[in-house]
């Protein structure tokens, strides 16, 4: 098949702005050509594609990253820059995606607008969903296309796709591993890893509050998004209790090792390294880091699908 694979419009494949969306895109890409299939990816620009990745063809556009889902209110409106990535992918998708003979276009990105499109675009759009309930406007448009056509949907695990009002039981689409891009280390270091994004909805300090509890210092590895987050929960941690040689968490990541974040390395680059204190103080300093940073407000499912923001209702099924 002949498949155009879009991105996240949070930025550039390889600057780590997209979080684990990156990651999936390139194991996903990597596996459909080793089976044969023809594949496009449409990104950001500035975007780099891992070696595995190569004989992938790569679309770029230019424009304003699209404001991320998770540091929206759950009542939040739908809004687009007048010059964002995410109208520029998909009008590029429209226009282009038809003649260029595509079979079907996948769609990585947790927004509104390709979900929204997906009934009348003039060839199939495919969902792979990546996150479970952030907002009611969000939770509306898979729910409606899931009762126009549930096998344009699939999801991670069955407990995220529970979020959703999903009238049959979801199509689940698991990551992948390269084993060979890992080693058995029969000797770990006495400490724990974190890896993710520096940004508050991650819950870092929660890492730290659990490292604490069994007295071992916590590595961190992750893009730093959020500085002051970042500088609250390094402030949460006492100076000189690591032998690692660990550098500050609010310390930002040089564009160099930014480029590898969609790599298949098992240890991202651009790492920093903290330590936490020990267990009878550490909880009470990272509720005061998360009191400076809260995590956006979360409902129960059954709540989220009560609420509906759409404004635009998806056209009923013929």
């Amino acid at each position: 098949m002949k498949l155009l694979v879009v991105s996240t419009p949070l930025g550039p494949l390889g600057s780590g702005r997209g979080g684990g969306v990156e990651l999936t895109l390139a194991g996903l890409v990597a596996g459909l050509l080793q089976r044969g299939h023809r594949i496009t990816v449409l990104a950001a620009e500035g975007s780099v594609l891992p070696a595995d990745c190569a004989a992938a063809q790569l679309w770029t556009c230019p424009g304003e990253p699209q404001l991320s889902v998770q540091h929206q209110g759950r009542e939040a409106l739908i809004t687009m820059q007048a010059d964002g990535l995410l109208a520029r992918f998909w009008r590029r998708v429209l226009a282009e995606a038809p003649a260029a003979g595509f079979d079907a276009v996948l769609n990585l990105s947790y927004d509104w607008l390709p979900f929204w499109l997906t009934p009348t675009a003039p060839l199939p759009i495919l969902h792979l969903v990546s996150m479970g309930s952030v907002t009611a406007a969000m939770d509306a448009v898979i729910a409606e296309v899931a009762a126009w056509d549930q096998r344009r949907l699939a999801f991670h695990t069955a407990s995220q796709a529970a979020d959703f009002a999903l009238p049959q039981p979801p199509v689940l689409v698991g990551n992948g591993f390269d084993l060979s891009a890992y080693q058995f280390c029969g000797q770990p270091e006495p400490l724990l890893g974190w890896v993710g994004r520096v940004a508050p909805e991650k819950g870092l300090e929660d890492a730290a509050a659990a490292a604490a509890r069994v007295g071992l210092p916590l590595a961190v590895w992750g893009l730093l998004e959020d500085q002051a987050y970042g500088e609250a929960v390094e402030a949460s941690v006492p100076p000189g209790t690591s032998s690692q040689g660990s550098a500050p968490l609010a310390r930002p990541a040089a564009p160099a090792a930014q480029a590898d974040a969609t790599s298949s390395a098992a240890r991202p680059a651009n790492s920093a390294q903290a330590t936490v204190p020990p267990p009878s103080s550490s909880r009470r300093r990272c509720h005061r880091a998360r009191a400076s940073s809260p995590r956006p407000s979360s409902k129960s499912p059954n709540t989220a699908r009560n609420s509906s923001q759409s404004s635009s209702p998806l056209p009923s099924s013929s």
